[in-house]
């Protein structure tokens, strides 16, 4: 329950030997810290009053599909885990619904495609990384920047 509102709940969860596990929900976005971190070492994360994640742990792990919503049900985040990494597509939506970033990892690591948005929905940023590196050219602010060349083919099993 929220301190302030005994009424509101905060988050929904199940605990196994005293280990998060199974669905879960948190609705107060100043909690997310509790069931992991805001991965700011990726830039920037919006946080808006009535947020909520919703997803699934494995003995304390988050596992399988993540989601963080906008307080009205409209989707924020998509990211895929693995035993706690991130690990797939991640997406990223403004409230309007419109793709703002899209970006694949392997284990916690940026691998593949990275593309991101303006405001005007023109690219940003777009290129590839090959295991947390740019590589190839990259498309930066309206500049092509040259990387060591990529791998020829890109994978990321989800």
């Amino acid at each position: 329950m929220a301190p302030e509102d005994d009424t509101r709940l905060v988050m929904d969860l199940n605990l196994l030997d005293g280990l998060f596990h199974g669905p879960y929900t948190i609705y107060d976005p100043e909690l997310y810290y509790i069931a992991g971190p805001l991965r700011m070492d990726r830039g920037a994360i919006v946080i808006e009053e009535g947020m909520w994640e919703s997803g699934r742990f494995d003995r304390g792990l988050k596992t399988g599909m993540v989601r963080i919503s906008y307080g009205d049900g409209t989707l924020f985040r998509s990211v895929n885990h693995q035993t706690d990494k991130w690990h797939g597509t991640l997406l990223e939506f403004r409230k309007n619904g419109e793709l703002t970033l899209q970006a694949s990892f392997v284990n916690d690591e940026m691998h593949g495609f990275f593309e991101s948005y303006w405001l005007n929905d023109e690219i940003l940023r777009s290129g590839y990384y090959d295991r947390g590196k740019r590589c190839g050219t990259w498309f930066d602010y309206g500049n092509n920047n040259e990387y060591d060349s990529c791998p020829e083919k890109f994978r990321v099993d989800s």
